[in-house]
């Protein structure tokens, strides 16, 4: 009996020592990763025309999904409120626009992406969140005539393109709804590194690429601390700079009161 007793210490001992040196490790690997910085950088498109046309499609997808689940969690809130149903989940939702895309209704809504879906789902979770923590007001319908319109693609299914010196962005199911998945971009990204997600974005006429990246270093941070030098200017002291050398306005006394006599010449004489 005894034997058997100490042997459950033992395990249990051992587990617990396994369990803390897990936590410890997984501490230490965290912060031995390298911080990452997300930076966005937008880039003008030029698509053609049907190219035009299919995006506006998408947007349009996306803006269906977010109303339609906007209404249906409305409907199952108000259902929670009286007991008949539990608190709607965000895996809900995604159980809820499975089924809609099975509806004859509704079966255009496979043009678009999945991705794009997905991510109405995520925006309207979202501030369906803040919404119940008072943060913002709650979610409102998406309106056809807005003024900024997008819809958002996962790095694993958009990608950037080089031809030469031009650079284009990869939109899938373009190729298959009108045969060409390329758009021209302006300029290339500025920034390299790993893609994180891209954002398709329609402002009045105008379509953008937004591509964000996640940067192991801030490219806007200087990367020679000791070059630079800051500068606090003062009242007594015109500046003074961080290694505590002080800078101080040239005496213009002289050209100052020349100035003052050449301007009221010019007043006083006839044009």
């Amino acid at each position: 009996m005894m034997l058997g007793f100490s042997f459950i210490l033992h395990t249990s001992y051992l587990r617990f020592i396994y369990v803390w040196a897990t936590i410890i490790v997984a501490t230490i690997g965290n912060n031995m990763q390298p911080d990452t910085v997300n930076i966005a950088h937008k880039i003008k498109a030029s698509p053609t025309a049907v190219q035009k046309k299919w995006m506006t499609l998408f947007c349009g997808h996306k803006r269906k999904v977010f109303n339609v689940l906007l209404d249906v969690d409305n409907f199952w809130y108000s259902q929670a409120k009286n007991g008949l149903r539990p608190y709607p989940r965000k895996e809900d939702l995604d159980k809820e626009l499975t089924r809609i895309k099975g509806i004859p209704e509704f079966a255009y809504l496979n043009e678009a992406p999945s991705c794009v879906l997905q991510r109405a789902i995520v925006d309207l979770w979202t501030g369906i969140q803040k919404a119940s923590r008072k943060q913002v007001k709650a979610p409102k319908y998406k309106r056809k005539d807005d003024y900024k319109q997008s819809f958002y693609i996962t790095n694993d299914k958009g990608a950037i393109i080089y031809r030469g010196s031009k650079a284009y962005f990869k939109c899938p199911k373009l190729k298959k709804l009108c045969g060409d998945e390329l758009i021209p971009l302006a300029e290339k990204p500025r920034f390299e590194g790993k893609i994180m997600a891209y954002i398709v974005v329609k402002e009045d006429n105008d379509w953008w690429v937004v591509v964000e990246f996640g940067l192991t270093s801030n490219p806007h941070t200087c990367q020679n601390p000791d070059s630079v030098c800051g500068v606090d200017v003062g009242i007594k002291t015109t500046a003074v700079c961080s290694d505590r050398t002080e800078l101080h306005m040239p005496d213009i006394s002289i050209e100052e009161s020349k100035l003052r006599y050449y301007q009221s010449q010019m007043s006083r004489s006839r044009h």
